[in-house]
């Protein structure tokens, strides 16, 4: 499968390079390309005034549409003195189209790679359909963070590839309300977090924690009785489905990402340590769902087969969710409340004995505030999370988080994104004295994030980024963290 995903990725790139060479070939391109609609002799003025061809020919790329064409009176011209040369110059300005035209078809692209000259239009009809990304993230720590390197500044970069393929089977003539879907992710190397900073939740969500390159997801889902009822089957991130708010994808900082409670001590299994699993959701109205499901406990990365769900030998995690998404005047909400218990046993913070067990309750909400008269997309949304869960055998024990996204709030800037988020990661009373004996003493963590993404084209995007931590890992210094993430959609 994963050979199937690089053969996709690899088409993507020679796409890709086709575009820019019909870019250059374009922008390289010479005036012979043109049927000259006349001809001018060295003793014109003495001769009569040639006619223009109503029959001009141009060569253009299937991207830049033919610019349209007025015709000059030569004889007018001449008569009024202008030179041959002017003449020729203002003709190939009016029928010749600019040269710019060429990128900005490109760059209005929704995919770096384009349609790949129609193949990917007509897979879609056909219902399969790819998608890619590249991440980078430029992150620099000014000062803070672990106590032995709270005065050093340090920079690193982190590149993150992520690319998939999804089959509709009722566009592919199969049946209806079928998907099958699969992706491979490339994490580049160990993050700031690990190394320098030391906080609970990581100031990138791009962080593998080692470089590896995986099949993280493939799953089957099957919706049923008008949409009623789904069922989903295979190796996914639970984060896909619990505790999910979209309008969080675009911070940089995990713990304003997800909820870093759910993924201490990789409770509920998420990527890059995806874990296989069976899904069941039932929706008695269109804006009420109720979902269980239940993934294996301790999934191994880089491991594929769905054995240790089956074998009855691992530990199992099985997560709840209600949820009611109503639109209020034109404005969309999600609010839900869910929860999660993982059989394994859990050895206790404090002295090591072990619990049955392990759970959590979370609840939260993600609202539209306002939109734009012109565009619904627009506008200020606002979202909340929290969290608890037992203090004896977890670092976290509660989490909460507020944050606000605005879209299009500067004119003629339609997609651009600002936000801003907070998030207080309440550390376990348990850990706390256990510091405490040990000399140190712990605090709570906290955090602020805020960030302008700057959509340069509809696949490509530059996004600063500014971070502040307090008392990372509870006992580190305020860290101060500066970044920089550019995305592609190819």
């Amino acid at each position: 499968m994963k050979r199937v995903l690089l053969s996709a990725a690899l088409l993507a790139v020679i796409s890709f390079q086709s575009q820019l060479q019909v870019v250059a070939a374009e922008l390289n391109s010479n005036q012979s390309e043109i049927v000259s609609p006349f001809k001018l002799t060295n003793s014109i003025q003495g001769e009569q005034a040639p006619q223009v061809n109503q029959n001009i020919k141009f060569q253009y790329s299937n991207a830049m549409p033919p610019a349209p064409s007025n015709e000059l009176n030569v004889s007018n011209q001449i008569k009024t003195g202008v030179s041959k040369d002017e003449i020729q110059l203002k003709l190939q300005e009016e029928q010749v189209p600019h040269k710019e035209n060429v990128l900005k078809a490109w760059v209005k692209q929704d995919r770096a790679t384009g349609n790949w000259h129609g193949l990917r239009g007509k897979l879609e009809d056909h219902g399969l359909s790819f998608e890619g990304y590249y991440y980078m993230d430029n992150l620099l720590k000014t000062r803070g963070g672990y106590e032995e390197r709270k005065n050093g500044k340090k920079a690193m970069l982190l590149p993150y590839l992520y690319y998939g393929a999804t089959l509709d089977t009722e566009k592919a003539g199969l049946w209806k309300g079928g998907t099958f879907y699969t992706a491979a992710e490339l994490y580049g190397k160990t993050g700031m977090s690990l190394d320098e900073i030391g906080d609970t939740a990581d100031v990138t969500s791009l962080d593998g924690y080692t470089q590896r390159h995986q099949l993280t997801q493939y799953w089957y889902q099957q919706k049923l009785f008008n949409n009623h009822y789904r069922i989903k089957i295979g190796r996914d991130s639970t984060l896909n489905e619990f505790d999910y708010q979209a309008t969080r994808s675009s911070f940089v900082n995990f713990g304003m990402v997800d909820n870093p409670m759910l993924t201490q001590a990789y409770l509920l299994p998420a990527t890059p340590y995806a874990g296989f699993g069976i899904l069941n959701e039932i929706k008695p109205t269109d804006n009420t769902s109720l979902k269980v499901g239940v993934y294996e406990g301790s999934p191994k990365p880089g491991t594929h087969s769905p054995a240790g769900f089956f074998n009855g030998r691992g530990h199992y995690v099985t997560a709840m969710e209600a949820a009611y998404t109503p639109t209020i005047k034109d404005h969309s909400g999600k609010y839900y409340l869910g929860s999660y218990i993982h059989s394994a046993n859990w050895e206790k913070v404090y002295n090591g004995d072990l619990a049955h067990s392990n759970r959590g309750l979370y609840l939260g909400f993600e609202q539209k505030i306002t939109n734009e008269k012109h565009d619904a997309e627009q506008g200020l949304t606002i979202n909340s999370r929290f969290g608890k869960c037992p203090s004896d055998r977890n670092l976290i024990t509660a989490y909460y988080s507020l944050g606000a996204t605005y879209k299009g709030l500067i004119p003629k800037r339609d997609k651009d994104l600002l936000g801003v988020s907070w998030y207080y990661a309440n550390l376990s009373r348990d850990s706390k004295n256990l510091s405490s004996e040990g000399g140190t003493k712990m605090h709570d963590e906290k955090a602020i994030e805020t960030f302008y993404n700057f959509a340069v084209t509809p696949w490509f995007s530059i996004q600063p980024d500014f971070q502040y931590v307090v008392k990372p890992g509870g006992t580190g210094c305020n860290a101060t963290i500066f970044g920089l993430r550019t995305v592609f959609t190819f």
